[in-house]
């Protein structure tokens, strides 16, 4: 299977983790409506998708990932590391070192409903 085949099949299956958007953003240093117009999304949808009430198109999951300098399918979640919320600290470590994923005692979203998914994905 490729990348692109994987990226689709984890997107239809609703595995996108809304914290990882979050994080991406924050290494990159972005936020704002700027950000919603480079992902071709109207604001405030990207606060949505980090909330987990609105879930991206994968145009739009390609677009963050763009501008944020993360591959697409690290925003997904592959195993079962990711529960539905976590609180205590996670490392992701690559060429430049290793960023912690969580501050310790903050919350951040890990699953979208199942209902926002097929909102945007559909049925099938």
């Amino acid at each position: 299977m490729t990348d692109h085949e994987l990226l689709i099949l984890l997107w239809r299956a609703g595995a996108l983790v809304p914290y990882r958007i979050t994080k991406a953003l924050d290494w990159a240093g972005l936020q704002g409506p700027e950000v919603d117009r480079l992902c071709e999304a109207a604001e405030p949808e990207v606060d949505e998708w980090e909330a987990g009430t609105r879930y991206p198109r994968l145009v739009q999951v390609r677009a963050l990932a763009e501008l944020t300098g993360v591959h697409p399918l690290w925003f997904f979640r592959t195993t079962d590391q990711d529960t539905d919320r976590l609180t205590s600290p996670v490392f992701v470590c690559g060429p430049g070192g290793c960023n912690a994923m969580v501050d310790d005692g903050v919350e951040y979203v890990l699953t979208y409903p199942i209902d926002v998914v097929r909102a945007t994905v559909g049925d099938d």
